[in-house]
């Protein structure tokens, strides 16, 4: 069968993060196209063909009739294809509309309802942390408590609820976007990624405080902010699903553990013991297992995090993100028992003077990957049109191998900063 694959506009991605799952026959829809020499690149790292053929330029949307017609344009006649949405929601499935495609992965007789859950906004309503607790709850997987507040005397009423359960609430609108903002009456506290507001433990005016808070936080009352205990997470693994929707269960494409201080993901996620990291599983396969029954189909990640007491089940995602579809790059460059002999780190965001520039900076400090003994460092994202960016995959033998091949080829990449200077 032959795929049309989409990524919903919006979030980081440029399209190139998907160049990993395209068959010789399928058609990628991009914001932009491809540099010819990155798609000559990964097709080589693959062992396929890559080129400006599988590539459909549509713009930034998917929903204003200019994808349709570029696809139209390109593929001509559709029959036997299908839509393959890797961020589903509304312009996705109504580009599926336009083109009377059926959605890629999912069961002929379960096609309507996933597509009236598409339709309507059921996707959007997995982003929030709002829509994870509705996902977790349904399941019986460990959240941290939390309370939805819709006013500042919602807002008021949570804080003074949950304050006390750690001494630390976090609060963020159910959004997920923007900053969040932890309240603490701990002295000492770090938070990489939110604002830290200290208060008195003893006697915390929290009238004043939702007073103060709630226009900044609630977009001066246009949005909900959710409020929850806040606890300090020791480490952060995600899994990554294909969901068919109610037909199937969730398919496990592969779990990876978040890296401290990049954006990045270390495969396999190996610092939890066998057990916690089999109940970990089993709750993010029941969490992804309920998106589908609700009718949501496509990729899925749903983040946990382990705690000093536990662990809880922290975000859901719909999409591949930055790193594009981790588990399947991690098969076709760490080889089929790359959990077992091989640790891959993952990393986005670094900034190049150009992939070219980049590509022969790994090469000349022999990093590069190297495919019959699958380690090495591949560029696996080029990103340097839209953001001056690459992304790659580091293949070592083991965790100290993999970050020394890593160390090696961010001095390579910095000498070509300090050659241009």
């Amino acid at each position: 069968m032959r795929d049309v694959i989409a990524a919903e506009p919006g979030g980081p991605e440029c399209g190139c993060e998907l160049l990993a799952v395209v068959g010789d026959q399928d058609l990628l829809l991009v914001p932009h196209p491809a540099a010819d020499a990155f798609l000559g690149y990964l097709g080589d790292l693959l062992g396929r063909r890559l080129s400006a053929d599988h590539l459909v330029v549509t713009g930034p949307a998917l929903d204003d009739g200019r994808a349709a017609a570029a696809l139209r344009a390109r593929a001509g006649d559709l029959t036997g294809r299908r839509l393959a949405a890797y961020r589903p929601g509304r312009t996705a499935l109504a580009l599926a509309d336009d083109l009377g495609l059926p959605l890629a992965g999912v069961d002929g007789d379960t096609d309507a309802a996933c597509r009236q859950f598409l339709r309507f906004g059921g996707a959007e309503t997995l982003d929030g942390p709002a829509g994870l607790r509705l996902l977790a709850s349904a399941v019986g997987a460990p959240l941290a408590p939390g309370r939805l507040a819709d006013t500042e005397h919602g807002l008021y009423s949570a804080v003074r609820a949950l304050l006390p359960v750690a001494g630390r609430v976090l609060i963020r609108r159910d959004s997920g976007r923007g900053e969040g903002l932890v309240v603490t009456v701990h002295d000492e506290i770090r938070d990489e990624r939110n604002a830290v507001v200290r208060v008195p433990g003893d006697d915390c005016d929290f009238a004043f405080l939702a007073a103060e808070l709630w226009p900044l936080l609630s977009d001066h009352g246009d949005a909900p902010v959710l409020v929850e205990v806040h606890r300090r997470a020791l480490r952060s693994h995600v899994a990554e699903f294909w969901v068919p929707g109610p037909a199937g269960p969730p398919h496990l494409l592969g779990i990876a553990e978040r890296r401290t201080g990049v954006a990045g993901l270390a495969v396999p996620g190996g610092s939890l013991a066998a057990s916690a990291l089999a109940r970990l599983t089993a709750h993010s396969v029941d969490v992804a297992a309920e998106a589908g029954r609700r009718g949501y189909a496509g990729s899925l990640r749903v983040d946990s995090v382990v705690t000093g007491d536990g662990w809880l089940v922290s975000g859901v995602r719909r999409g591949t993100g930055r790193h594009g579809p981790v588990g399947r790059l991690a098969r076709a460059l760490g080889g089929p028992d790359h959990a077992r002999d091989r640790v891959l780190l993952t990393r986005a965001g670094i900034k190049v003077r150009d992939f070219p520039t980049a590509v022969a900076a790994l090469e000349i400090a022999e990093v590069a990957y190297d495919r019959p003994a699958r380690t090495g460092v591949a560029v696996t994202v080029d990103a340097t049109a839209c953001r001056g960016e690459i992304g790659w995959l580091v293949a070592g033998l083991d965790a100290t191998h993999a970050a020394r091949l890593e160390q090696r080829a961010l001095a390579a990449l910095q000498m070509t900063w300090s050659c241009a200077e």
